[in-house]
C-alpha cells in the first residue's frame, strides 16, 4: 500500500497549475495523501509492535485523511460545476 501511495503523492506534489481553484484543490489533495501515508505507516508500526496507542493514532490520522479527501472531492466537484451532484 505504501509504495503506490508514495508514487501518487509524488505525482500530486509535482503537478503545477496557476489557476487558484486548482492550486487550492491540489493542496487539499496533497494534504490528504500525506495524512493517508502517515496513517498507513502508523498502522504498519502499530501492528508490528502490537502497540495500541500507535494503532489509535493511526485511526485518528485515517479519519483526518478521509475528511481531507472528501474536502478535495468537493473542491473538484465545484471546479467542474458539479457541486452537490
Amino acid at each position: 500500500m505504501l509504495p503506490p501511495l508514495g508514487a501518487l503523492l509524488r505525482d500530486a506534489v509535482a503537478y503545477r497549475s496557476v489557476a487558484p481553484g486548482i492550486v487550492a484543490a491540489q493542496a487539499k489533495c496533497v494534504t490528504a495523501l500525506r495524512t493517508f501515508q502517515q496513517a498507513f505507516r502508523s498502522f504498519a508500526a502499530g501492528f508490528a509492535s502490537d502497540n495500541v496507542v500507535t494503532l489509535s493514532n493511526a485511526r485518528t490520522a485515517l479519519a483526518a485523511a478521509e475528511s481531507n479527501w472528501l474536502a478535495w472531492l468537493r473542491q473538484v466537484a465545484a471546479l467542474s460545476g458539479n457541486a452537490g451532484h
